[in-house]
């Protein structure tokens, strides 16, 4: 009856959705050749243009709604980005590359790997701009314009603020509220600076807690301060004086000489366009589909290339389904690791990291895959995104290199484990439990009551046997001594360019490098054309439409969508409860903790 009453509700919200879409259909076909049309019509037309990004818009690290290419929005990802801009750079028609930013949603870490790509640009000779009505307003935009000093000229509107207020980090603890509440913690964790729990298990923060934040803050400071003192030619004391000062005007700004120029949007576009002739602007978006096109016209070419296999670790990882954007399933990403090292095309893994841990098992069983792969002579090399922490950190053990960004959260090596008990809250609302149990562990993991003794050591136990496990894979694959090991693990974070200081990674740089490095093993040039080939395979947007719907068993649905060609702007909602129903109910929660920017 289950399977009857999901199968009627999938082909509910599959009629209602196919509903729209055939209403839309001849808007979307008409949509779809303008939007793909019209990007290559300005490349064939123009012989000269520049490249406009909007920094401000989200970038993600992984597609997590591929089925967005349906509806010709396809996800520009942070990597997709970089791409676009390292074709540019080799790209004869496109003079320039000019950018709109006021407050960019990416991490340290990204930011970095966003500016090595504009870096490359520049070093092909082009020029390159950045406007900004205001950089931050009121404050916050210390690392926007960190980006912005990426490239040669920094506009800002007369009107407008450069925010500079260093870095700070905010963290609730709720255990109070939770008392009020009657829920109580169990937790063990090995050790002090494992504090991923403490706002729910703890009224106020540690000093190892504090400590490895402070750390992460001055680290980050730095690399800042050394990317605006080689921008503004200033001495590092005077930058660092400015980005722990208050927030500049417009004028303050360019008399500190931290902008070049003060002025409006037209009158920077009308400066790229006298510096470089320019004949039109193409968007970030419009010129990936350039670069599409371009790579199917040469996918025989690429098949002949050296392959390298791209693998993502991203989220969480866990045993088990994962909603979309939350993390990725461990047997997913270890199937893709098998399949890439068993295809007699791949020559090398590049696996890009950028996940906060998650299951001590799950995490287990990705490393397993990795050391097969290794087993079978696949060189490993992982690129590090804004976090490789933890179970992060575990996964990328196996690897041949580590290449991290300098402000790469990593490390993070130790273990906890956590129970809630409610036993208090249910004695509030007048609710009592009875158990009736075989064995002495028969209702450990219950939340109704604490743990026995008994219970507590089992407990403590299988924490200590999973740091023990880490520790030693650590200490094996980093070449540390135990004594080495102990220094750097106990749960502490580092920033990348601190964890190259004491071995937890072998290089910085960002996805690109990892790729020159992957050449490297296998005895490339590092410049050396490959055909780059993601595992799992990309699908094409209707099969992700299908899958995220969970409509493949159904044929007359699948069959409907088939004939649709069109692209209709996204129906996020109605996707989005369409998923949900086709999976059953579900209940979502806010996470216990948060972490500033």
């Amino acid at each position: 009856m289950r399977l009857i009453g999901k199968a009627v509700t999938i082909v509910l919200a599959v009629i209602g959705l196919i509903a729209v879409l055939i209403a839309g259909a001849g808007w979307g076909i008409l949509h779809t050749l303008g939007s793909f049309g019209g990007a290559e019509a300005v490349y064939k037309e123009s012989d000269r243009f520049v490249l406009a990004l909007d920094l401000d818009a989200p970038m993600p690290e992984r597609d997590d709604e591929p089925w967005r290419a349906a509806f010709g929005t396809p996800t520009t990802t942070l990597q997709r980005a970089i791409s676009a801009i390292d074709s540019a750079a080799a790209d004869p028609r496109v003079v320039g590359l000019q950018a709109t930013l006021s407050d960019s949603p990416l991490s340290m870490a990204e930011v970095q790997e966003l500016r090595d790509a504009i870096g490359r640009f520049h070093a092909s000779g082009k020029p390159t701009q950045v406007f900004s009505p205001t950089i931050g307003e009121a404050g916050g935009g210390t690392h926007s314009y960190y980006l912005a000093t990426a490239f040669d000229d920094i506009w800002l509107q007369p009107s407008g603020d450069l925010g500079l207020s260093g870095f700070g980090i905010e963290v609730p603890f709720v255990h109070n509220a939770l008392k009020e509440l009657g829920i109580s913690t169990e937790l063990v964790r090995r050790w002090e600076y494992k504090n991923a729990m403490d706002s729910a298990a703890r009224d106020s923060m540690s000093e190892p807690h504090r400590i490895s934040l402070l750390r992460l803050l001055e680290s980050w400071r730095d690399q800042v301060v050394d990317g605006v003192a080689k921008h503004t030619g200033l001495d590092k004391e005077k930058v660092g004086n400015l980005l722990d000062g208050a927030p500049l005007s417009a004028r303050e700004a360019l008399s500190h000489k931290l902008i070049d120029h003060i002025g409006y949007a037209d009158q920077a576009d009308d400066a790229i366009q006298t510096q470089t002739s320019a004949e039109e602007r193409m968007s970030l978006d419009e010129y990936l589909g350039v670069v599409d096109a371009r790579q199917k016209e040469q996918q025989a070419a690429r098949a002949k290339m050296p392959h390298i296999a791209l693998i993502q670790v991203t989220g969480l990882i866990a045993r088990g389904e994962v909603m979309p954007g939350d993390g990725q399933n461990s047997d997913d990403v270890a199937q893709a690791i098998h399949d890439a090292a068993n295809d007699p095309d791949v020559r090398a893994i590049v696996l890009r990291i950028s996940s906060p841990g998650g299951s001590y098992v799950a995490s287990d069983t990705i490393w397993r895959e990795l050391m097969l792969a290794r087993e079978a002579e696949i060189p490993v090399i992982v690129s590090m995104g804004d976090m490789a922490a933890s179970g992060g950190y575990f996964v990328a053990l196996p690897a041949s290199k580590v290449v991290a960004q300098p402000a790469t959260i990593t490390g993070s090596i130790g273990v906890y484990a956590f129970k809630p008990v409610l036993q208090e809250m249910w004695s509030k609302l007048n609710v009592t439990w009875e158990t009736v149990a075989l064995g002495d562990y028969a209702t450990m993991w219950s939340p109704h009551h604490s743990f026995s003794d008994v219970q507590r050591s089992q407990f403590e136990k299988g924490v200590d046997n999973a740091y023990r496990d880490f520790t030693e894979k650590v200490g094996a694959s980093r070449h540390l001594s135990p004594e080495i090991v102990d220094k750097v693990a106990r749960g502490r974070i580092w920033t990348g360019s601190d964890a190259l200081n004491v071995g937890l990674v072998d290089t910085l740089g960002g996805q690109y490098e990892a790729i020159r490095l992957a050449k490297q093993e296998i005895g490339l040039d590092p410049d050396a054309p490959i055909n780059l080939r993601p595992f799992p395979e990309e699908q094409d947007g209707l099969t992700a439409l299908l899958d995220s719907l969970n409509l493949k068993q159904l044929a007359s649905a699948a069959a409907t969508f088939s004939r649709l060609s069109a692209s209709l702007q996204p129906l996020n909602e109605v996707m989005g409860h369409a998923r949900v129903a086709s999976q059953g109910p579900a209940l979502l929660g806010p996470p216990l903790s948060h972490k500033a920017p």
